[in-house]
């Protein structure tokens, strides 16, 4: 039996969806786990430790074709084809589409058989959005793009993959951490420490000094 998981958004969904996909592996030992990831993004597969393999969705390498010469749409076409069958071959009887987005849904359509059983955004035969569980009918028409969230998205993946996630799924494995950095700051590390993150992919998406020290102030107390 082998569930694939979708996350083919960035770094950050990737690291908050890794909880939840370690709860679903722990919750179901004797599945095979596999999580689908952008290229770009994929050396943040190896701090999922639930899943049994990380496979990547290479999108350069699909659209380098068409890049370089617009003529080159039938070589695209079959990279993209390509890419496809390699999952299909895998034989997936449980797909998690945890991406929520109009491509992932193309996806999704795509490599579901018809004894898969699809959880996320996918697409009827004739090409309209299938929405088939509640958590991600709830993402839809609450949550989206560019709209406010009252739900902690590890909590909404949790929520898609059906699972209960304790504090051992939270945590990163020692074996991924380097070890000059821990010899470094082994006494800072020692007892429980908190790791913030500063950075965004998008300005938009960060906030400023002022409101990082208040973040802060708040963790402290």
């Amino acid at each position: 039996m082998k569930t694939l998981i979708i996350q083919l958004a960035r770094f950050g969904d990737i690291l908050q969806s890794t909880p939840a996909i370690n709860a679903y592996k722990r919750s179901y030992p004797d599945r095979e786990v596999h999580v689908l990831v952008r290229e770009r993004f994929a050396t943040m597969g190896q701090f999922i430790m639930g899943a049994d393999k990380v496979k990547v969705w290479r999108t350069g390498q699909i659209l380098e074709p068409l890049v370089s010469n617009p003529e080159n749409t039938l070589a695209s076409i079959g990279l993209m084809e390509s890419a496809v069958d390699d999952l299909l071959r895998e034989g997936y009887d449980k797909i998690f589409n945890i991406s929520y987005s109009p491509f992932s849904s193309f996806l999704t359509s795509l490599i579901a058989v018809d004894e898969s059983n699809v959880v996320g955004y996918t697409r009827y035969a004739d090409g309209y959005l299938s929405i088939p569980d509640d958590t991600s009918r709830f993402f839809y028409s609450q949550v989206g793009i560019d709209r406010p969230n009252r739900v902690h998205l590890t909590d909404i993946f949790a929520a898609t993959l059906d699972v209960q996630v304790n504090d051992e799924d939270k945590a990163v494995h020692d074996q991924w951490v380097q070890p000059n950095l821990i010899a470094r700051h082994k006494e800072l590390l020692r007892g429980r420490y908190v790791v913030l993150h500063v950075g965004s992919s998008q300005a938009e998406k960060s906030v400023g000094v002022f409101k990082w020290k208040q973040i802060i102030r708040k963790i402290k107390k």
